[in-house]
């Protein structure tokens, strides 16, 4: 009597130990379940923002070329325009130092001496406007992507959140200014940028993975692999019974039909 009373607490142990197991594997397949639906969802989410990223960072990059060229050829009309007024003032003052020189000089020598003295000081007022001038136009280039990095950086959203990328795009191509260079490495790498710009995007990747991972190593849990091949069991046997099914309705009519033709032999007879 006591062993039957034991065996039977060990069996019902045992049946509540399987249904323990059994309702645990239930809530860790819809929990992965659900979580791989979060990580579909947050990868599509993020390959379209890294989409959309690359075509702003393009759009804002083209915007910041344009800007660029308008304030260098302003910047080169002015250099230009500086250098013609200072050219004019250097003839004025030759054209008066010549004018004062034959007004005041006696002699037709002195005045050519005093003419040609005025024109090599108005040649080299000229080779200085020049160098002046080419120095201005080197420089304008360094300075105005400066400038630009820095007023296109505090009206721009996005290129202020790029900020970090500064940090690894260090040179640009000829031409081209650092804020450019940024936006061109974003437009190319829109995976590094959309880190930066959307990082709780990243990081909710992240945190579903590692909960993914956690229930998959779980002593109980059914891995991936297991879920998909026991969701095609389950098709195969869902297959199997609609073929079974279908075999047994038409031996059901092909019996029907060899009743009904025994029975007309029999009524003819």
């Amino acid at each position: 009597m006591r062993a039957t009373s034991a065996k039977k607490e060990h069996a019902e142990r045992r049946a509540a130990e399987h249904a323990a197991r059994r309702e645990h594997r239930r809530l860790s397949r819809e929990k992965l379940v659900e979580l791989q639906r979060k990580l579909r969802d947050a990868r599509n989410a993020r390959s379209r923002g890294m989409k959309e990223l690359a075509i702003a960072c393009r759009a804002e990059r083209l915007t910041l070329r344009t800007q660029l060229r308008q304030m260098r050829a302003k910047a080169l009309v002015d250099i230009r325009e500086r250098a013609q007024e200072a050219r004019r003032a250097a003839h004025a003052a030759c054209v008066a130092k010549k004018k004062e020189a034959r007004e005041t000089c006696d002699t037709a020598i002195a005045y050519a001496r005093a003419a040609a003295a005025a024109e090599r000081q108005r040649d080299a007022e000229e080779q200085r406007i020049t160098q002046e001038q080419t120095a201005r136009i080197a420089s304008v280039e360094h300075a105005h992507d400066k400038g630009a990095v820095h007023h296109h950086t505090m009206r721009s959203a996005m290129l202020g959140q790029l900020g970090p990328l500064f940090e690894r795009v260090r040179s640009a191509a000829p031409g081209e200014s650092r804020a450019e260079a940024v936006l061109r490495y974003a437009e190319a790498h829109p995976d590094q940028a959309h880190a930066i710009v959307e990082p709780a995007v990243e990081r909710a990747i992240a945190d579903t993975k590692a909960k993914i991972a956690r229930i998959e190593r779980s002593a109980d849990a059914p891995t991936a692999t297991q879920l998909a091949h026991a969701h095609r069991s389950h098709l195969a046997r869902k297959k199997q019974r609609v073929h079974r099914n279908v075999r047994l309705e038409h031996e059901a009519e092909r019996q029907a039909l060899e009743a009904t033709k025994v029975a007309a032999a029999h009524e003819e007879r």
